[in-house]
């Protein structure tokens, strides 16, 4: 069990990932991965097919490439520190805002359009077909 210095059981919290709840530069962020993991046209897809399950698993070597290809000088740290609670087993995290940007989508919750990177450029978001 986690205790802290008095003894006292370390308080404990259930982490709900939820795009809604994160600030501005994160959520644009999240656009931009979820363009790069899901959009056909980026080759990142599956040998270059659509996944039967979505991808929410990353290794942190592919999310820090990620973050620098965005624009940051290495790892966001509130997608795997570990009061976050995004690791599922050593150096592999989730990020399951990635289904939920989908959704969203394809439902017309979300009307960006597009998402400027930390570098300065202007990236398309890809959204699927509403159905």
């Amino acid at each position: 069990m986690n205790t802290t210095m008095n003894n006292q059981p370390a308080p404990t919290t259930n982490v709900v990932f939820d795009f809604a709840t994160l600030l501005p530069h994160q959520k644009d962020f999240m656009l931009w991965l979820y363009t790069q993991v899901y959009n056909p046209e980026t080759g990142l897809w599956l040998n270059g097919t659509k996944p039967e399950q979505p991808i929410i698993e990353f290794t942190r070597s592919w999310i820090r490439s990620m973050c620098r290809t965005f624009g940051y000088s290495g790892t966001i740290h509130w997608l795997v520190r570990k009061r976050f609670g995004r690791r599922t087993q050593r150096g592999t995290y989730q990020i399951p805002e990635l289904t939920q940007i989908y959704t969203m989508l394809q439902t017309g919750q979300i009307t960006q359009t597009s998402v400027t990177t930390r570098k300065g450029h202007t990236v398309q978001i890809w959204a699927p077909k509403k159905g």
